[in-house]
């Protein structure tokens, strides 16, 4: 059994070993020894890989025995730096394991792709992954330069945010009819959804500053707004969203909802923004999350809709909280 846990500064010396003895011999295959040994000599520098540990996340795998047997690391904004695996344990899934875990990270902090610099020996692995090559090149080790390549991965799919416009109602009609988004929404979002309902939500949307078409690939496939409050509640604004079932998974709505929040509080005058995800709708609730809300309350049994009771949650972002 392995297990995957976040690097520290202690492991340095185990990693350091793991990765000259993996590059001496794993990679000897496809580099002459001159060129392993130079490219090994690059863990001599300590000093490097405290800099290295501070700037990326490192994660590590351990065996049963506790001994790292590989590990890898990303940046924040998706630059994977390293994935080695022990070359005692090669071909057991530890490669896999680590790749995983590495864009599960990048996923959360809404990384539109990967990119890396690929050695010949791993460019298959990093293929299957889905990785494409961007380009061949010569990337310097310690003195000499060795051939590796530059690959990428896009991991969420792009999308703009636009006004609506009167030719989207046969997109809007063909998406909004869909029983899996109306069951967490407002009765103001009809099931089923017409031609008739569609014309009338265009024309709303239409005078209304706050309401965006998700475009991707040129079709709006969802909807995302923001409503400033009024009298006491002057100072807040609610977001509201959906989008297309064939479009989830792919990363739109969390930085949607980023846009959508740093467009609020640019254009209206407000300290606040909230959402009121159902308790029965979990996916909800973790984009909030991911694009940095927090939940403030559950109203027990608030919500009835097709005949059932659910809880009402309160998720916020406050102005001087939002990250960029």
């Amino acid at each position: 059994m392995f297990s995957i846990r976040q690097a520290t500064i202690s492991d340095i010396p185990e990693m350091n070993e793991l990765y000259k003895n993996t590059v001496l011999t794993v990679n000897r295959k496809d580099y002459s020894a001159e060129e392993v040994e130079d490219w090994a000599s690059c863990g001599n520098d300590i000093d490097h890989w405290d800099e290295l540990l501070a700037e990326q996340h490192y994660i590590v795998t351990e065996n049963d025995k506790k001994e790292i047997v590989g590990f890898a690391s990303i940046n924040d904004v998706g630059y994977m730096h390293t994935l080695f695996v022990h070359k005692d344990f090669q071909h057991q899934g530890i490669a896999t394991l680590l790749y995983q875990a590495i864009e599960k990270y990048a996923r959360e902090k809404c990384t539109e792709k990967i990119t890396s610099e690929v050695s010949i020996t791993a460019r298959p692995f990093f293929e299957k992954q889905g990785f494409v090559v961007d380009e061949e090149q010569k990337r310097k080790a310690n003195k000499l330069c060795l051939t590796n390549y530059k690959m990428s991965k896009q991991l969420n799919m792009k999308f703009v945010l636009r006004k609506f416009r009167e030719s989207d109602l046969i997109s809007l009609v063909k998406y909004a009819n869909n029983y899996n988004i109306a069951k967490f929404l407002t009765n103001g979002f009809p099931h089923p959804y017409s031609e008739e309902d569609g014309r009338k939500f265009l024309s709303m949307a239409s005078n209304n500053p706050g309401i965006f078409a998700i475009d991707v690939d040129g079709e709006a496939v969802g909807s995302i707004g923001i409503f400033p409050q009024s009298d006491i509640h002057e100072k807040n604004a609610e977001v509201g969203y959906w989008l297309a079932e064939p479009f989830w998974g792919n990363g739109i709505i969390p930085r949607a909802i980023k846009e959508i929040v740093e467009y609020g509080f640019q254009t209206f005058d407000i300290i606040r923004i909230f959402a009121r995800p159902f308790s029965t709708n979990p996916a909800s609730q973790r984009v909030l999350e991911k694009a940095g809300f927090v939940c403030e309350a559950r109203l027990k049994n608030a919500i009835y809709k097709n005949g059932n009771y659910m809880d009402e949650l309160i998720y916020a972002i406050r102005k001087d909280e939002q990250k960029i």
